[in-house]
């Protein structure tokens, strides 16, 4: 895949303990650039909602210096709300966002994990690193 042509996007949550023993549950978008790897991730204290999805979607852009032409999404309710016959129907807001924006949203299958195998290996160390909260400090949680 060419350089800046792609991005792969992917909603997530994880339990971590503080370092004081109290459990917390954290909320991440993750966005993988396909070619070069570059990761970001913008942490949540919250359930995303589709206009923090959309939020982190800038953030990851400004962060990227740029826009890629497609990104590739798993399927989550704050951005698609059903399938029909393999086309997927975007909430109102992320229609209209991905239509300003310019960009192409595509969505993985379930069952071909070569789709998803950069951003998947991305969450579950997230969800997977105990130490998350440790850095918690140096993440911009909202």
């Amino acid at each position: 895949m060419a350089h800046g042509q792609a991005d792969v996007s992917r909603l997530g949550e994880c339990t971590q303990e503080t370092q004081s023993g109290e459990t917390i549950k954290l909320y991440v978008i993750c966005f993988v650039l396909s070619h070069s790897r570059h990761k970001y991730t913008v942490w949540k204290d919250h359930p995303f909602t589709t206009a923090d999805a959309i939020e982190g979607h800038e953030k990851a852009f400004a962060f990227y210096g740029g826009r890629t032409e497609e990104i590739i999404y798993d399927q989550d309710r704050i951005i698609s709300v059903d399938e029909n016959a393999g086309n997927f129907v975007l909430t109102n807001a992320f229609q209209q966002y991905v239509h300003e924006s310019g960009f192409q949203a595509t969505f993985c299958r379930g069952a071909v994990q070569e789709s998803k195998g950069k951003i998947e290996s991305v969450v579950n160390t997230l969800r997977t690193t105990s130490q998350i909260v440790d850095y918690i400090p140096m993440l911009t949680i909202e």
